[in-house]
């Protein structure tokens, strides 16, 4: 949990700053850290287990950043899932579909990395256009964790539903497809 912020001030008596005196309720103001909850989709534990799971269905349990990008910023709402689905059965243009890249899915895959859960494999394409060299994939360890969270049906229930959903469906080139219009 995160310390500081306005949100952790507290002081010890009264309303924090009584007009009449100008201090806290008459007695010296205490500041005491408090914690700050963090939503769920911003913890790095759900980012790791929804990459996991990105990768699981991904083919061959690899996709690229860019794939993974999509696939995290598609997952994360009912909005972004009914936008995304839209263009992979061919009912949105790309031009409609504005994905958002997201810094804290790099630092999932950095700690997913770390752990031994991702593995980082060289593209045999040699003509890659722009695209990334290299693509992640799930190790035997994050195997084993995909595993655990599909078996377990009350953990990512909608985001399992949401990936299960699209399959396999979508391809590298709708993925560039995506990017080609803003440039």
């Amino acid at each position: 949990m995160l310390h500081g912020g306005w949100a952790s001030v507290l002081f010890s008596r009264g309303h924090p700053m009584d007009e009449s005196s100008g201090t806290s309720g008459g007695g010296t103001p205490a500041v005491r850290p408090r914690p700050t909850p963090l939503p769920c989709d911003l913890r790095p534990i759900w980012r790791i287990a929804v990459l996991v799971l990105i990768l699981n269905q991904c083919r061959q349990k690899r996709a690229t950043i860019e794939q993974l990008h999509v696939m995290n910023w598609s997952v994360r709402s009912r909005k972004a899932q009914d936008l995304f689905l839209g263009y992979v059965q061919g009912r949105k243009a790309p031009n409609e579909v504005v994905v958002r890249y997201d810094p804290s899915l790099t630092r999932a895959i950095d700690f997913a990395m770390g752990e031994g859960i991702v593995v980082r494999c060289e593209s045999l394409d040699s003509n890659s256009k722009g695209r990334s060299p290299y693509r992640l994939t799930l190790s035997d360890k994050g195997q084993v964790l995909a595993n655990e969270l599909v078996a377990d049906e009350g953990l990512f229930a909608i985001e399992k539903a949401f990936l299960q959903n699209i399959g396999q469906k979508i391809t590298q080139g709708q993925i560039a497809d995506l990017f080609k219009w803003r440039r």
